[in-house]
């Protein structure tokens, strides 16, 4: 994950992460492997879509993308599994 990204849905950034990345580790250690026991925890499965508009009529729906903004730990948890599912 990239420094200096926008904020998750609780406030949290990447950069959280970086630092305190030898304290934090063995906890999200647990965390993750707690989810993949007992599933993800329900604010982790939803997301804040954000409209983003590109170019020419702002009423034409197609003129816009969406950002979805999500939480931090649910992000790193899919990166993790990716990584793992493609190896």
């Amino acid at each position: 994950m990239a420094n200096g990204e926008a904020k998750d849905i609780e406030g949290y950034q990447v950069e959280i992460l970086k630092i305190g990345a030898r304290i934090l580790i063995p906890h999200i250690q647990k965390l993750l492997n707690q989810v993949v026991k007992q599933g993800f925890h329900k604010p982790w499965t939803q997301c804040l879509i954000i409209p983003n508009f590109k170019n020419r009529d702002t009423n034409n729906p197609s003129n816009y993308r969406t950002i979805m903004i999500s939480p931090l730990l649910a992000k790193l948890y899919a990166i993790i599994l990716e990584r793992n599912l493609s190896i």
